[in-house]
């Protein structure tokens, strides 16, 4: 299961038939090592049946004595602990290899644009409620999202990072530094696959972090009173010079006495060190897992500016995140030993175990409490980049955008859909701007108004972001994004679509006002607005609307039905006016309508409305009434 850690595929089937040769060659290794873990249960069943065999021989040979016989007992008992250690070895790869199979299927699907296939990813409430996130499908309740196109994101801070990404304008530095850092994890395939493994497999345990993180980050409670922590040593140094001074015959067992003073002292101070062992406790074991992914980063090398701050900033006190989870992890291994009452009991008599466990917990910390956040901080950063990254590494066809702040316009050169199937994504060349002007987008239905729109405003998402477009070129400044495209009434609210709309285009003009008094950009996207109320009356509107969202210097597209809105006096020298066609065709088996979704410019010549109708079947028809 060898594959090349530089391979990079020239175009989208090549990508697909990688993953597929992968995903053979992993299913393969799957049979090979069940077939392995078959014969380790056959020779587990063998050996445990040997050892029972001689048991049984010796016991009913007893007294005579049989060394031959106890002995193979005994090397049957070992040879059988061992090969129960080997099968869970065996039966971990075997989940491990299915994992790894499942991702490569994953990326088979979110190549063919599969969403049904596809796990869904969820995001928290307030990136689902952002209004652009509803209006260009970036991280909705459903799966054609651009979040689930994107995907490798398991860990719920990766998710919503990678959303925030998505849906919030970033400096021209950061997204510099994200390009940056896609094109070198783009590269390191391999490594990616091993990263997601691991999140992947983490993410299959329920966890709260928030229990983990309040206690790393609370003060310490035994450094703060010292004097408890030297009388604990003091009585288990006593003790345990008791027990030496009553075995050697010098005393009696006065060291009994030490014990119980030892589990009274234990009593008193109960309440106070409980919380932390039940916050560390089995259930938050999936936050050592951590220490794996850490450790995948600890043994990288990174040379883009983003990824060796993100490096640098995994470690506390001159050693790593990986190094100090691990020791954390080791330290709760000891933890568990308080869930044995035969273990625990004598070893808190003679030894106070739980005040020294607890010091070596405060010590770690004290060293790195305060950084865990920042810590599980960076992994989702690297969790998101990864997934940028993987976009980039399936799409070599794509473009890395140019984002400038002395550009004055959008320009793309065949920007198409993302989320479209390659196959049937039509690309189309777009400019809009500069400052105080507009695409005027006209056509007849479903000729492709909409879905050019969401062309661009998820292309813009993702150049914010960092990472590749759906394009041959592509272009910008530095931009605040509005949009305007499904309105939802809500009888709860007593809000009718009308007012809807109205809220939402406040929105969009609030965001213009804000841009002009930063000194931003901010474009507009506008998808057939103010349709709930009377035509004359949405003209009106439309073209205030329009008048105002230019003399804050916004720039943007709208898409209209309105045809008039190309001639009207105010915005005629601020507008470029595109539009789309359609075919009607009449065919042996009916009447046919055919798209080529190409952006012509000018003004659309035609309309459809009344020819969709005669397409369904709701044109002639007549009422018949009844006779009186």
């Amino acid at each position: 299961m060898k594959s090349s850690q530089l391979y990079k595929p020239y175009d989208h089937a090549g990508a697909v038939a990688f993953y597929l040769k992968r995903k053979n060659e992993i299913e393969a290794s799957i049979q090979q090592t069940s077939r392995t873990s078959k014969r380790i249960s056959y020779a587990r069943g063998a050996v445990f049946l040997g050892m029972l065999t001689c048991i049984v021989w010796r016991i009913a040979n007893w007294p005579l004595v049989d060394v031959g016989a106890l002995g193979l007992a005994v090397l049957g008992l070992i040879l059988f602990v061992g090969l129960v250690f080997y099968h869970s070895n065996v039966i971990q790869r075997i989940e491990t290899l299915n994992l790894l199979a499942d991702i490569q299927a994953e990326s088979i699907h979110r190549l063919h644009r599969h969403w049904n296939k596809l796990s869904h990813i969820e995001v928290d409430q307030i990136y689902r409620d952002n209004p652009i996130a509803v209006d260009l499908d970036i991280c909705t309740s459903r799966k054609t999202s651009l979040l689930q196109l994107l995907g490798r994101v398991h860990l719920p801070g990766g998710k919503n990072k990678l959303a925030d990404w998505l849906l919030n304008p970033s400096a021209q530095y950061d997204i510099r530094t994200r390009q940056q850092a896609c094109q070198e994890l783009c590269d390191l395939h391999m490594w990616r696959q091993d990263f997601e493994l691991e999140a992947r497999r983490l993410s299959q345990q329920s966890f709260d972090p928030e229990i983990f993180l309040t206690w790393a980050e609370n003060p310490t409670w035994l450094k703060e009173h010292p004097v408890i922590l030297w009388i604990a040593r003091g009585l288990s140094l006593t003790t345990l010079i008791g027990i030496a001074l009553h075995l050697t015959g010098v005393t009696q067992p006065y060291w009994l006495i030490w014990a119980a003073v030892n589990l009274l002292f234990t009593a008193v101070f109960s309440k106070r060190i409980q919380p932390t062992f039940t916050q560390l406790g089995w259930r938050q074991r999936p936050f050592y897992h951590f220490s794996a992914l850490f450790g995948l980063v600890d043994k990288i090398r990174f040379s883009s500016p983003g990824l060796l701050h993100l490096k640098q900033g995994l470690s506390a006190e001159g050693r790593s995140a990986y190094h100090q989870m691990r020791n954390l992890e080791r330290l709760s291994h000891f933890i568990e030993i308080r869930k044995e009452a035969l273990l625990y009991l004598p070893l808190q008599a003679l030894i106070l175990w739980d005040f020294h466990l607890l010091d070596r917990l405060e010590n770690w910390r004290h060293t790195s409490g305060t950084k865990v956040r920042s810590w599980f901080e960076h992994l989702s950063d690297l969790e998101a980049l990864c997934s940028l990254a993987g976009f980039a590494y399936d799409h070599p066809e794509y473009t890395y955008p140019r984002i400038d702040d002395r550009l004055e316009k959008l320009n793309a050169c065949k920007l198409g859909h993302p989320m479209l199937p390659v196959e049937t994504c039509v690309k189309n060349d777009v400019t809009v701007g500069p400052r105080g002007h507009f695409l005027l987008i006209t056509g007849s239905n479903l000729s492709g108004k909409s879905t050019l729109l969401r062309s661009i405003g998820v292309n813009i998402a993702l150049a914010q972001a960092g990472t590749i477009v759906c394009a041959h070129s592509f272009e910008m400044p530095p931009i605040i994004l509005g949009t305007s495209f499904r309105i939802r009434d809500s009888l709860e609210e007593g809000v009718s679509y009308y007012m809807a709309e109205l809220q939402r285009i406040k929105s969009v003009v609030d965001l213009a006002l804000k841009a002009r008094e930063t000194q931003q950009i901010m474009l507009f996207l506008l998808d057939e607005i103010l349709q709930g109320t009377n035509a004359a009356e949405r003209h009106i509107a439309v073209k205030q609307v329009l008048a105002y969202l230019l003399e804050q210097g916004g720039l943007g597209c709208v898409s209209t039905h309105d045809l008039d809105l190309a001639n009207v006096e105010e915005l005629k020298n601020h507008s470029q006016v595109v539009h789309f066609k359609e075919t009607y065709l009449e065919t042996p088996s009916g009447p046919r309508m055919q798209f080529d979704y190409r952006l012509y410019p000018g003004l659309a010549q035609t309309t459809n409305a009344l020819k969709l109708l005669q397409l369904v079947g709701l044109t002639g028809t007549s009422r018949k009434s009844n006779p009186s």
